[in-house]
């Protein structure tokens, strides 16, 4: 009863909320012949205070926009995914870091503020009520969205492609007409550089490739429900080496800081089993040597994470798993693009994860 009241007040809040933040002007919904008048636009706002992977998604369009806006103005806002800002650096002129304490919060907008922009565009297709906040405190008098659950903040509405037929790369992309601009299947490409001090400072922490091949695993993803376990991972690898010459693979797996006695179980485990060929790469704050670790797998096996993304702009195959409700609403998975890969689909949770499906697919990349 008590946790009724708490989510009605919570609605009653957000209802609140959003009626204070409503655009005050005439809303324009743009049809697909629609090209917003760019000259008087010179400096421009793009919202992607979101995770790892949809700012990785996001870097096929940033190259675009800036291909189409060569003279103007373009920062992008960041949040938690602010440790992969140097991937956005080519096609930006600034990046705003937005959190995570409530000082950074308010600095970020009044740096907003002060900046001035002639357009603010929201790149998330989901609703947000940081978005919403974000729009309507930036003070410009422009601000271009999806038609999705807030729209009501922004003065252009943008047509929401249908999210359970249409990639979410692909669905960027749909923006930039409405800029002057245009992408093609060619373009949803992401691209990763990496230096040679790179590629040396990895080759020192993990060694030259003893064996002939090397398999990624990735444990987990943003949240529990992205992780199968360790004693599920540990029957994994069993399957994985029961396989023809699979005792000539490198095993590399990946993991986060919180994840650091898992790794240690399903090595030594593994070990006492007789699979010597186990390890765990180096744990690392370092977006960018996290992604330059990866670069050295010849195959990868990972659930619905940034690591699909990052392996994707070296043409690494992976096997990918996901989970999905199986209504034909939901939206479809971020599928990598640009490089050979296998999906699962689970069902609704990892529980339902077949490993004997997953093992196969391995297998069959790693031929």
């Amino acid at each position: 009863m008590a946790q009724s009241r708490i989510k009605r007040l919570e609605i009653a809040i957000r209802k609140l909320i959003t009626r204070k933040l409503s655009y005050s002007g005439e809303q324009v919904f743009l049809e697909q012949e629609h090209v917003l008048e760019m000259n008087s636009i010179k400096r421009i706002l793009l919202l992607r205070q979101d995770r790892l992977g949809d700012l990785l998604i996001s870097l096929p369009f940033l190259e675009r926009l800036r291909v189409t806006l060569p003279d103007t103005e373009i920062d992008i806002l960041l949040g938690k995914n602010k440790s992969a800002s140097m991937y956005v650096e080519p096609f930006v002129d600034g990046v705003v870091a937005y959190g995570p304490s409530l000082g950074r919060c308010i600095a970020a907008i009044r740096h907003i503020r002060k900046r001035k922009y002639d357009l603010v565009i929201d790149l998330l297709d989901t609703p947000s009520t940081t978005s919403s906040f974000l729009v309507r405190l930036s003070g410009s008098l422009i601000s271009l969205g999806f038609e999705k659950g807030n729209s009501h903040v922004y003065s252009y509405l943008m047509p929401l492609p249908d999210v359970s037929q249409v990639h979410i790369s692909q669905r960027l992309m749909k923006i930039l007409p409405f800029l002057g601009g245009n992408g093609t299947q060619e373009d949803l490409k992401i691209k990763i550089d990496l230096s040679a001090s790179d590629k040396k400072k990895v080759d020192l922490v993990l060694g030259g490739k003893s064996f002939s091949k090397r398999l990624g695993i990735v444990l987990s993803g943003s949240t529990d429900a992205k992780y199968i376990g360790v004693e599920r991972h540990i029957e994994l690898i069993e399957k994985l080496s029961a396989g023809e010459n699979f005792g000539e693979c490198d095993i590399l797996l990946f993991g986060t800081a919180k994840h650091l006695t898992d790794l240690e179980n399903i090595r030594d485990t593994c070990h006492e089993l007789g699979y010597a060929n186990v390890r765990y790469a180096p744990i690392s704050s370092d977006f960018h040597f996290f992604v330059s670790m990866l670069s050295t797998c010849d195959v990868i096996l990972t659930p619905d994470t940034s690591a699909v993304h990052a392996a994707s702009a070296f043409n690494i195959p992976m096997v990918v798993y996901y989970t999905h409700s199986g209504k034909e609403s939901a939206p479809m998975p971020w599928y990598p693009l640009g490089c050979e890969y296998r999906s699962i689909i689970a069902g609704p949770s990892l529980e339902q994860l077949n490993l004997d499906e997953v093992a196969g697919a391995v297998l069959d990349l790693l031929r």
